[in-house]
């Protein structure tokens, strides 16, 4: 199943209003980024982890696209509370002052951002709903379903949609994907980019950004594929179906991964995560996945791809999203391709800005 992503609206559920934005999605650019005499905005994609931002700025270049900015910032961020009973919150603050250092180093031209949301505070699920049902409808019945879909309060959660495919169980019933997070997870974005120099446009989910950033290479054919990430504050295993833009599953081996939060793990706690997330997937019956596309950072990758081979005799790849594109003259292309892995949900959501 693939959904057609132009027609996704964000609706906000805040003390009874809806409020409906552009949010989530979008293909992989083509064609030129002037629609008649139209030019479209600039967009920066930037990836906001627990211990470190990373950065990518794309143009269109004839049918492809350019890399026109890209970087890597670590922070430390202190942890902060309004009082002893209150838990605590990442500084913005620091966040901001590494989005703004990186911001300075790599130079994009664009002041608009594309941020993401993950962990286990998101949800993105593909229901199913009455294929009659209008926008209006759709919108009506999520917040009907709200308690048995969402695990936190409506009134506290930023809800997003998209009317795909007729379900091939019930022509009846048309799938539709579901994102949803805690409006304090925007707040959060939102505050870091502002502090940082950059307007909030567009929130994506991490994993969709991911598997938007690898289009281009994805593997043809109906095998189940396994989206790997490798990080030091937490280990991401999402499988997908065939050509799919949603996942199945999606599972996270992590400690608390909001900015600031993470504790700096080594190789080893990393390897062990990935060995645990492997055997709850054997452990599930789901599909073996027949390919591993592995992302993260290049360190933890090489330290860990052999025994993901022990693990698995599926084919295993490390990721390289900008390897179709042209890479600006002003850019060391040597030091894009070394951190490529790592910069595959900025990719992602830097693509944003060729939605239709």
């Amino acid at each position: 199943m693939r959904f057609v992503m132009e027609r996704m609206r964000l609706r906000m559920w805040r003390s009874g209003n809806l409020s409906p934005r552009r949010l989530f999605a979008g293909n992989r650019p083509g064609g030129n980024q002037r629609d008649g005499k139209r030019r479209r905005p600039g967009l920066v994609g930037i990836d906001i982890g627990a211990t470190r931002v990373a950065l990518v700025e794309l143009e269109a270049d004839g049918e492809g696209c350019r890399v026109c900015a890209f970087g890597i910032e670590p922070y430390a961020a202190t942890r902060t509370a309004k009082n002893s009973n209150d838990p605590p919150i990442a500084d913005a603050a620091a966040v901001g002052g590494a989005i703004a250092k990186l911001a300075k180093r790599a130079r994009p031209r664009a002041r608009r951002a594309a941020v993401a949301v993950s962990g286990a505070a998101v949800v993105c699920q593909v229901i199913e709903l009455d294929s009659s049902y209008t926008d209006e409808e759709v919108a009506s019945q999520i917040e009907v379903d709200a308690d048995r879909l969402l695990p936190f309060p409506l009134a506290d959660a930023a809800i997003d949609f998209e009317v795909g495919d007729l379900s091939p169980s019930d022509p009846a019933m048309a799938q539709v994907l579901l994102a949803a997070c805690p409006q304090t997870e925007l707040q959060r974005c939102s505050a870091a980019l502002a502090l940082g120099g950059f307007r909030p446009a567009i929130v994506d989910v991490r994993v969709l950004a991911m598997r938007r950033a690898l289009a281009g290479i994805w593997p043809a054919g109906g095998e189940c594929t396994a989206l790997l990430e490798l990080r030091r504050d937490a280990v991401t295993m999402a499988l997908f179906a065939g050509a799919a833009d949603v996942p199945l599953q999606c599972r996270e081996d992590a400690t608390d991964t909001r900015p600031g939060f993470a504790e700096d793990a080594g190789v080893e706690t990393v390897r062990q995560r990935l060995s645990r997330l492997l055997h709850l997937q054997v452990a599930s019956a789901r599909e073996s996945p027949a390919r591993f596309l592995v992302a993260g950072e290049p360190t933890l990758t090489d330290a860990t791809l052999d025994m993901l081979q022990q693990q698995t005799s599926a084919d295993i790849e490390v990721v390289q999203p900008f390897a179709d594109m042209t890479v600006s003259k002003r850019l060391d292309a040597e030091a894009l391709g070394a951190a490529a892995p790592e910069l595959l949900a900025a990719c992602g959501l830097a693509m944003r800005r060729f939605d239709a």
